[in-house]
């Protein structure tokens, strides 16, 4: 829903989940704070202020950061999509915005960059990609549709343009040419938070923690992990957060199984699933299987579900 705040269609709390009261209701004691490290050995977790938490057993839903983000720190100049409070607290101000570049052309830059779009129509809008498509790994149908819609809203789309640097006065390309922004946006894909790496549990190439089907980390009779964190045994799963929904209730379930020495149960992935980028002006574009479809009928199918979506979570009598 955060590309419909950027738009104006949402108000923020119409968005948030109080976590708060969800540990409440489930009887859970809710820490604050951001882990710096994990001590299996000990099972413990060192979080930033120097604090440490023990564990029986460990379940890891830390999602994941964004690529790039980290070696070009280009942290004040930009407001990264993850985590969504920079974003949403700059959509507040949107009014002074006459030019914006958002980084990265995955589903997030593109829902980005046509709600930016859509709340100042009068602004300049760059998309910058690296690579030579927007949506990478979609369908061409897909890619052709989104690039098209892009187009007619006044989106200026830059393929194969590596940012090299981020200033106060906007983004400088690979090759030299400066793209003044008031603001910007990066969006760019997924990639792991560097702590996984240096817990001396399993991961990938990429840094993401191993699980096998059951979400169970191998090797680790009492860490899981699911979501984006997590890099699932035998299937390369998109960062979608489709994913971590489906996976919640495997997690929760083996969770508890676990802790009673009980067998567990294995998450099957689906082969695929409806995606839905919202385009900001009411319309949004729907694919599944291949099959593409654009209109404000899509864009009401993607309210209805964000909205009882997050709606299970605030509504007093759901349970955790």
């Amino acid at each position: 829903m955060l590309p419909g705040l950027v738009a104006g269609q949402y108000r923020e709390e119409e968005l948030s989940v109080d976590a708060g009261e969800l540990a409440r209701r489930a009887g859970a004691d809710l820490v604050l704070g951001r882990v710096t490290g994990i001590d299996p050995d000990a099972r413990s977790l060192t979080l930033g202020d120097g604090r440490r938490v023990g564990y029986d057993v460990l379940s890891l839903d830390v999602g994941s950061t964004l690529a790039g983000l980290h070696e070009l720190d280009p942290a004040p100049y930009v407001v990264p999509v993850r985590p969504a409070d920079d974003l949403a607290a700059r959509a507040r101000h949107l009014d002074d915005v006459d030019s914006a570049v958002v980084v990265g052309g995955g589903a997030a830059g593109v829902e980005i960059a046509a709600a930016i779009r859509a709340r100042r129509p009068d602004a300049r809008v760059t998309l910058v990609e690296a690579g030579a498509s927007l949506l990478s790994g979609y369908h061409p149908r897909v890619r052709r549709r989104v690039s098209r819609a892009l187009s007619r809203r006044g989106v200026d789309v830059r393929l194969d343009t590596p940012v090299r640097g981020v200033g106060p006065s906007g983004v400088t390309q690979a090759d030299g040419e400066m793209l003044h922004a008031d603001l910007t946006v990066w969006a760019t894909g997924s990639a792991a938070h560097p702590f996984l790496a240096r817990s001396g549990l399993p991961v990938d190439a990429k840094g993401y923690l191993r699980v096998e089907s059951t979400l169970r980390v191998p090797g680790e009779h009492d860490v899981f992990a699911a979501g984006d964190c997590a890099s699932f045994t035998g299937h390369e799963l998109p960062k979608a957060g489709v994913h971590a929904v489906r996976q919640g209730p495997i997690l929760a379930r083996n969770l508890v199984a676990v802790l009673q020495g009980e067998p567990l149960e294995p998450y099957r992935p689906q082969k695929d699933f409806l995606i839905l980028l919202n385009l900001g002006d009411g319309t949004a574009i729907g694919t599944r299987w291949g099959h593409v479809v654009e209109g404000r009928w899509v864009h009401a199918l993607k309210d209805r579900i964000d909205r009882r979506f997050v709606g299970r979570f605030r509504h007093p009598s759901c349970s955790a």
